[in-house]
């Protein structure tokens, strides 16, 4: 268990335990949503999306200098992503990252996505 301060994290779980309180007891589930926070500082929109302190080493998804998505993994799993100014880019990885992919498997859905951001070489 584990606590995450955003607001956005108090309205998702208020919603689960309306659900779950109306809910017969054989259909209730556990709120089960990968953490999401975002904070504006200045003209840069910082994202992220699971725990990026669990990750051991973050890798460039996508993207370049001024807009990119980095991968925060442990071993090769993916438990984290984070967006700098790429606010468009996180719905792409919130339902992937719940499953924790192989950073290969997220590369490559990446690279397989019309929308991803340019990439500098």
């Amino acid at each position: 268990m584990i606590r995450v301060e955003h607001w956005a994290t108090a309205s998702e779980q208020g919603v689960a335990a309306a659900r779950n309180l109306l809910a017969e007891p054989a259909d209730r589930v556990p709120y089960e949503a990968v953490p999401y926070f975002w904070s504006d500082h200045y003209d840069v929109k910082i994202q992220a999306l699971g725990l990026p302190g669990r990750g051991e080493r973050f890798e460039i998804l996508e993207g370049g200098d001024d807009a990119f998505v980095a991968a925060g993994v442990r071993g090769d799993r993916v438990v984290a992503v984070v967006a700098f100014n790429a606010p468009r880019r996180l719905a792409f990885y919130r339902p992937r990252l719940a499953a924790m992919p192989a950073v290969s498997e997220l590369t490559a859905a990446v690279a397989a996505d019309d929308r991803a951001l340019a990439t500098a070489s």
